[in-house]
């Protein structure tokens, strides 16, 4: 389990038929084989220490479902080891289970310092977006602050606060670049129960009848 604090930066240093070797000489000290790190939101087992950090293995599905396999060598990666039980909560319960990629269309400053990113919101996605709700991006806890489904295409907006910028790598973003993204848990697990409580063709007259409403 995880927050979508980041801890460290890291940097991909190779990437083979088997996964990936980062360097992290900052996070390198407090790792042990077999530990499970969040890189940029993905959860990957330490495989095998290295002189200035760790490798780690990936799965084809991993390879598939997130970024890693095709990054470019000297990519910065946003890194966060496992939740310890005594540490405190400071995002969001976040798996490091990716659910999928989303591009960024734009990215500005409104006024001020902070940043705004907005992304697309593919209809796979869209169930588990909700306006102020918590999404993960890159292993980045972060708030759904703008939510437009009714526009081509259809986007949702995050703010980034200058500490956030300048301590992740969420400022190397270019706009047409994908970033994995992680639904909130509780989302996914409410709307889950009610779908296997709903069944097929969701809430309906004749649902509420079923259930002694409306006699």
């Amino acid at each position: 389990m995880f927050t979508g604090l980041i801890r460290q930066l890291g940097t991909l240093e190779r990437r083979d038929a088997r996964g990936l070797t980062i360097a992290c000489p900052a996070l390198r000290a407090g790792l042990n084989d077999g530990d499970s790190v969040a890189v940029n939101g993905a959860c990957l087992t330490v495989a095998e220490l290295t002189e200035r950090g760790f490798r780690a293995d990936l799965l084809e599905d991993t390879r598939g479902a997130t970024t890693l396999g095709k990054l470019p060598i000297g990519t910065r990666l946003n890194l966060e080891p496992a939740l310890k039980a005594s540490d405190s909560l400071g995002g969001h319960f976040v798996q490091g289970h990716v659910d999928g990629t989303v591009r960024l269309l734009d990215r500005s400053q409104p006024g001020g310092a902070d940043w705004r990113l907005a992304f697309e919101l593919p209809e796979w996605l869209r169930p588990y977006v909700l306006s102020k709700g918590s999404i993960a991006l890159d292993g980045v806890s972060l708030t759904v602050q703008g939510l437009d489904a009714q526009v081509l295409p259809p986007s949702f907006a995050v703010a980034i606060i200058p500490t956030t910028w300048a301590e992740t790598a969420l400022s190397d973003i270019a706009v047409g670049a994908e970033v994995n993204v992680e639904a909130d848990l509780l989302v996914r697990t409410v709307r889950g129960a009610l779908e296997e409580l709903l069944g097929e063709g969701g809430l309906s007259a004749d649902k509420l009848r079923e259930w002694g409403y409306g006699q």
